[in-house]
Order: C-alpha cells, then structure tokens, then sequence
C-alpha cells in the first residue's frame, strides 16, 4: 500500500509464494524478507514448504530464498542491527537463523518454545525476544541459550502474535483476548524481566476483529486490525464471505 491507500502487487507467480505469515525489511540494505508456508492447508502439509524469501524493496526483485526443511509452520521473521535474520516455527517450537549464505542455523531446537510466533531484536542485537503461547522467551543470540522473561506485573503478557522492538521497550499485538489489543511491554535494565504494560489500543476499539501484526514507523504503530485469518478452512477457502470482516490497518500513537 503507497501513500494515500492504493494498492498494488509487490511479488507475483513467478515468485512461488505459499502462504506469507511474516515480514521485515532490513531498511538499510533495502531488502524485504518474507515467511513462506504450505502448512495452512492440509494440501500444503502432504507437501510441506517453508521459506524465507528475500525481495529487494525497491525494484521488488527476487534476490534469495531459502528453505527450511526442517521446518513444520514458519510464522515470523525479524531483522537485528547488523543485518542478521530470524524465523519463528509455530508449530514445532523452533527458532532459526536465517545466515547470509548457506542453509539456515537452527537457534533453538524443536520443542523448546511452543507456538513461537513474534520476534523482536534487542537494540544491542544480542537478545532475540520471542512470543510464545504462555508468554515471552528471551534467547541468548550467540548462545542459543534462552529462558522465560519474567513477570514483575500482574499484566497478561501471553498470547501474543506481532512483537516489536521500540526504543528499548516492545511492542505486543494479541489476538487471543475479546478480541485483542496492542500493549506496550516495558524491561528491567538486563532485559530478563517485564516491569510494566501499557495498553496501546484496547480490545473495545470498534475496528478490531482479528488483530495479528504491524510495524513500527516515524508515525506511529501500523496495526492489521481486521484480518479475517480464522475464516479460512483446511482447503484455503473462505467460510461464509458475508461475515469476513473489512480489512483494516488502524495508525497509533507511540507515547514520546
């Protein structure tokens, strides 16, 4: 979508896309990198794909795929300073790196994080954070090592799908909640803890129906407010047209 909402086509056939569950540009190389997966469709899943393919943002040429083999259900991907790669699994727990050449380095194994779903970059590019079915997971980059992220508030911190890195702090979109929010995720200096959450936008807000991701600009937090995601069946098809929401991306102020 261009300055004043329209829309256009970015990748078409000739890219070999499967379903895209995430994406992230690493804007000072101008590369945009997108997850790729079959596993939607029980089609899809006789015939497993994952990948995450790399398009040049401004000439919205293909540059690089790599599949992940090994991989059950990409969801994610995020980019740390430096230009280092992510990918979240879903559906096996697994976190990947996603390495300038060659085939990707698994960060963390499977069944370590179930339903790891968002990513999010420490500015020091050292910890990767990651949103899982329960809550937050920090990993340890150069390690692999990680452990939950403690909870100094009684806030809910879980079900969450888009995470975000802003100004130290993160940014969480969840969709599990009546029908979800976008809250504001603030850490204890080592990063090892979650010491406050504020509410961004509340579940009340009449545009939101199956919130899931965004992306954090000079303007404000993007959000995909309605999605209709959950009205897709096993075939890839849409459930009843008449009750899928209107696609929405709704702009919200980041506190200064």
């Amino acid at each position: 979508m261009a300055d004043g909402g329209a829309v256009g086509e970015f990748a078409g056939a000739d890219a070999r896309l499967d379903s895209i569950l995430g994406l992230a540009v690493d804007a000072p190389r101008r590369i945009l990198y997108a997850v790729s997966t079959s596993a939607l469709t029980e089609a899809g899943r006789k015939n497993p794909r994952n990948a995450i393919v790399a398009f040049d943002v401004d000439t919205r040429k293909l540059m690089r795929r790599v599949e992940v083999p090994t991989a059950a259900q990409l969801n994610d991907v995020a980019v740390a300073r430096g230009g280092r790669v992510f990918a979240s699994d879903s559906a096996s727990g697994a976190i990947y790196e996603i390495l300038s050449e060659g085939p990707p380095r698994t960060l963390v194994p499977p069944n370590q994080l179930r339903g790891a779903n968002g990513l999010a970059v420490s500015l020091d590019a050292k910890r990767l954070y990651v949103a899982h079915s329960t809550g937050l997971a920090v990993v340890d980059i150069d390690t692999g090592a990680w452990k939950r992220v403690a909870m100094a508030t009684k806030e809910n911190a879980s079900a969450i799908d888009g995470l975000y890195e802003w100004q130290g702090q993160l940014i969480g979109v969840q969709n599990l909640t009546t029908p979800g929010r976008v809250i504001l995720i603030t850490l204890s200096a080592d990063g090892a803890s979650v010491t406050k959450i504020q509410t961004l936008l509340s579940h009340h807000h009449n545009a939101l129906e199956e919130p899931t991701t965004g992306v954090v600009t000079e303007r404000g937090f993007f959000l995909l407010a309605a999605t209709g995601v959950t009205h897709y069946n096993e075939r890839g098809e849409i459930v009843d047209p008449d009750k899928v929401p209107r696609p929405a991306v709704v702009r919200i102020p980041l506190p200064r």
